[in-house]
């Protein structure tokens, strides 16, 4: 028996960026580990809110801008400095890392984007090691390694990954039928996506009176036309079809 293979593999167009940022407002990036030091000022871990304040510009992370949201996926933003601004007051929990609002009706973490970067983005806390950080000697940095620095510039959303982020794999089975199984490597914040293949490019010959078994749901679908388009499914989630023919 084959024993299969990858059929393809690949990663969508990124999401266009935000706007150009007025000339006052700066944009959080994250880089490898060591890299940006002696940059920041942090509330210490487990005490009162406070800012966090970029010392080399003299900003300070502010929900405020940016659209002003601190929406999941928004990027994160910088301004000037206003302590008593309630869009500029972060807790550092003791137990987790995680780096929050203060606001206790707007609990949004800073998150390492697809844990890579280079984006920084507002993210409902869950302790994901992306979202768990550490101060020392000034350098904030993510528990995966990634330590963050402040630029004039947007990161490019959606920039990170390590690796295509769709494949579809295909192997062949007895009878002229073909196992199918497509997976999404995105982050699972990322938009659910549907990915199609035809039948050519898996080895399936179809025909009139073919079918398309989804294995997990267990439901069945004419095979009309040359190829098939799944369902959305999200980042870190996968689907198995059987192709059979008539």
């Amino acid at each position: 028996m084959h024993p299969g293979g990858l059929v393809r593999s690949w990663t969508p167009a990124p999401s266009p960026g935000p706007s150009p940022p007025p000339a006052n407002v700066l944009y959080l990036w994250a880089g490898g580990a060591g890299v940006y030091t002696n940059e920041w000022e942090v509330p210490a871990a487990g005490a009162a809110a406070g800012v966090v304040k970029h010392t080399l510009t003299g900003t300070c992370i502010d929900a405020a801008t940016n659209g002003g949201t601190a929406a999941n996926g928004a990027q994160i933003a910088l301004q000037a400095c206003n302590p008593k601004a309630p869009t500029q007051q972060f807790v550092l929990e003791a137990a987790t890392g995680e780096l929050h609002l203060a606001a206790a009706d707007n609990k949004r973490c800073l998150a390492v984007e697809d844990f890579n970067g280079p984006g920084v983005v507002w993210y409902s806390c869950n302790t994901g090691s992306n979202e768990e950080f550490t101060v020392s000697g000034g350098a904030l940095c993510s528990k995966g390694g990634h330590c963050l620095t402040a630029k004039a510039t947007p990161p490019p959303h959606g920039g990170g990954g390590g690796g295509d982020t769709l494949q579809i794999w295909a192997k062949p089975q007895p009878n002229g039928a073909t196992a199918v199984l497509l997976l999404n490597n995105a982050d699972p914040s990322a938009p659910n996506v549907t990915v199609s293949f035809t039948f050519a490019e898996v080895g399936f010959g179809g025909g009139s009176g073919s079918k398309v078994l989804d294995i997990w749901a267990g439901t069945t679908a004419d095979a009309t036309g040359s190829g098939y388009t799944s369902d959305a499914f999200g980042g870190h989630d996968a689907r198995f079809y059987l192709l059979t023919p008539a």
